[in-house]
């Protein structure tokens, strides 16, 4: 390793001292030096600069004079903090203008890595204050290389997300990926946006746009108003919050029903993810859809005697899926266990429905016709024909 010992006035020296233009002078005369590291931390001149939010023109520059050691600079840790230039830059909260360039020059396999907390680039631009976004435009040492838009996280996440796939949904140290982060510092904005879904189609709620295209673009969806699954990959993202999906369905209630190549509802998947909580949500906002059924042929309530959920929800999700869809019972496999809570509702829901025949409510007529199946003698035909075993619990 090559270090600072008697070098006076080096490149290192002269961005310690924030003396740009002068390290620019020296770096031409020798620029093996911009590879140079302090004895003390393991810092090159780019570290030190990505700590100082040193102006765009420093780093373009001295990429011009010697674009191999910029960029073998650019892939050295330091011994504080494990971070590359790029991780110290975006930790930092220098200029978005600066760190898209970096992004641009840095060696793929060095944007891919991780500090020692096991933090990345996207990790760090997810904790970023909305404020950052605004302002990041009048950094006076910055170049005006995003003019069109508002917010350049979206750019900049996505130059992110196409070198390294699994970086939005990838943990620290402590189990936070770069998605829940953002949710984390963002949470009262998409709260807001979350009850006042209906009526962000209005100017006065564009910023709150902003917010849910970022969250999109973690989740994956680069096309905000034409990509047809964004329910169904909010739910097949790890790690991903409730309340980003909860957001999905409100502002896409069109999409409920939307079915992927497999014939998978949002409900198939969220069945298959085991939420408990999202099946419940998903049921209240679209019941029809646990009528669906997939390719081969599994309503949600098949699948769910398929998934093996813990015994605080078993009941619970397999009651509310039947409660939805009576007849699904006839399409799952045998099952090993009827549970009595599952039968009383049956014989409930067929009470009611009759009461609700002979009252004349032509509106419910329809539910009838569904529930009918479930008559009393069918149910016990069900349990003489099929080894079924009933929990006396």
């Amino acid at each position: 390793m090559t270090t600072i010992n008697d070098h006076q006035q080096s490149v290192l020296d002269l961005a310690v001292h924030q003396q740009w233009t002068l390290a620019v002078h020296r770096a031409r005369h020798f620029p093996h030096e911009i590879t140079l590291r302090r004895d003390f931390d393991g810092a090159n001149a780019l570290h030190v600069a990505c700590d100082s939010n040193a102006p765009l023109h420093f780093f373009r520059q001295l990429f011009q004079i010697h674009q191999r050691n910029v960029q073998k600079a650019l892939s050295t840790v330091d011994d504080t903090r494990g971070a590359t230039p790029l991780l110290v830059a975006c930790g930092n909260r220098i200029s978005w203008q600066t760190i898209d360039f970096l992004l641009e020059v840095t060696p793929k396999g060095a944007i891919q890595m991780c500090d020692k907390d096991g933090w990345s680039a996207l990790h760090f631009l997810a904790c970023w204050p909305v404020s950052s976004w605004r302002t990041s435009h009048n950094n006076q040492h910055a170049d005006n290389t995003i003019p069109s838009l508002t917010n350049p996280f979206v750019p900049l996440a996505r130059k992110l997300i196409q070198m390294d796939g699994g970086m939005s949904t990838r943990p620290n140290n402590v189990g936070y990926c770069p998605l829940r982060l953002f949710v984390s510092t963002h949470q009262f904005e998409l709260q807001y946006s979350y009850h006042f879904a209906s009526q962000l189609t209005s100017t006065n709620e564009s910023f709150n746009e902003e917010l849910w295209r970022v969250v999109l673009t973690l989740v994956g969806v680069h096309e905000l108003d034409d990509d047809p699954f964004i329910i169904h990959k909010c739910l097949d993202v790890p790690h991903c919050p409730v309340l980003v999906t909860m957001l999905a369905c409100r502002l896409h209630p069109n999409l409920l029903l939307q079915v992927d190549d497999e014939g998978n509802t949002p409900l198939h998947v969220a069945v298959r993810k085991k939420q408990p909580f999202l099946i419940q949500y998903l049921l209240n906002m679209e019941p029809r859809a646990a009528r669906y059924a997939d390719i081969q042929g599994l309503t949600p309530f098949c699948v769910a005697r398929k998934t093996s959920y813990s015994l605080q929800w078993h009941d619970q999700v397999h009651g509310q899926l039947l409660h939805a869809y009576p007849t699904a019972i006839f399409r799952a496999e045998l099952p090993q266990l009827l549970y009595p809570k599952i039968l009383e509702r049956i014989l409930t829901m067929n009470q009611s429905s009759q009461a609700s025949m002979c009252s004349g409510n032509s509106s419910e007529r329809t539910t009838t016709t569904l529930y009918k199946s479930c008559s009393v003698s069918t149910v016990f035909e069900m349990l003489r024909s099929f080894p079924w075993r009933l929990s006396l619990q």
